[in-house]
């Protein structure tokens, strides 16, 4: 990012599997643009220190935050959408948590409305204020659900819902993720990637 984004650019931020999601939500997008609203999706994620095996609730979402902070006081970003797995926030109570990990980065977020799979919030720094769409991926864990869920649609199988289970499908059917959603309609989308969907339609409609 070198210069100021143009009017209409909504910042995209992930907080974990930034490949995999990064590729989903463009073509997601493309399924219900109906406005001039470009989404900008930075080419390094921000830094978080989540792994697999130190996983822990919350883990991600202040790094999240701060990137977009950091964003709104440098770039001007006034709209952004911020996609997290489930299990960054199981077991917590993910509202309280989202307003509290905001000021502990310095900033101040007000959740507007909120579903199980999207929070529409406005988040403040700096004298600045963006609307921003937290998308949250996964029935129970992560984006791997939505991907199997969009599978099982599609093709009638039913498949583990890891990263090796479903990069051997696709392998099988000479796929790629793309092109599952190339392949959906507007409604299997909005069964299977609720938070993203969600997020995208509110965006839409602001």
């Amino acid at each position: 990012m070198s210069q100021a984004p143009k009017a209409g650019f909504v910042l995209v931020i992930v907080g974990d599997g930034p490949q995999e999601k990064n590729r989903v939500l463009p073509e997601i997008a493309k399924k219900f643009n109906g406005k001039e609203k470009q989404l900008f999706l930075p080419t390094l994620s921000f830094p978080h220190t989540r792994t697999r095996e130190n996983a822990s609730p919350g883990t991600g979402v202040k790094a999240s935050l701060s990137g977009l902070k950091v964003s709104m006081e440098k770039y001007g970003f006034t709209e952004a959408i911020i996609i997290l797995d489930r299990e960054h926030l199981v077991g917590i109570n993910s509202q309280n948590y989202l307003e509290k990990a905001a000021t502990e980065v310095g900033a101040e977020l007000r959740v507007k409305h909120s579903s199980k799979h999207c929070y529409h919030c406005y988040f403040k720094t700096g004298g600045k204020q963006a609307r921003v769409y937290i998308a949250i991926s996964g029935g129970t864990t992560n984006i791997e659900e939505d991907t199997a869920c969009l599978i099982t649609e599609l093709f009638g199988e039913k498949l583990d819902p890891s990263k090796a289970e479903i990069r051997r499908f696709l392998e099988e059917k000479r796929l790629r993720i793309e092109d599952l959603i190339k392949q959906a309609t507007k409604e299997q989308l909005k069964r299977c990637f609720l938070g993203l969907t969600e997020a995208i339609e509110q965006l839409e409609q602001s």
